[in-house]
């Protein structure tokens, strides 16, 4: 693969992996939000991130305009 083949942990934090002619030293801290952002991406792209009613709703005032706007996108 692109990344290679893990071959170690750092710190808890860095994984090693090994290509065949290079090694790669990947945040995995940062891989992980990474994904996690790309997931709720395509989802987000898909229409389908998952949501609900707030339990306890917070009523906001808005100006006419702010809110014919809001209720034009909503």
């Amino acid at each position: 693969t692109v990344l290679g083949a893990a071959r170690a942990q750092v710190h808890e934090n860095y994984i090693v992996a090994q290509t065949r002619d290079s090694l790669i030293i990947v945040d995995q801290h940062a891989a992980h939000e990474r994904l996690v952002y790309e997931a709720l991406k395509n989802a987000l792209h898909s229409r389908a991130v998952p949501s609900q009613m707030l339990l306890l709703p917070e009523i906001v005032d808005l100006p006419e305009e702010d809110a014919e706007r809001l209720a034009m996108h909503s």
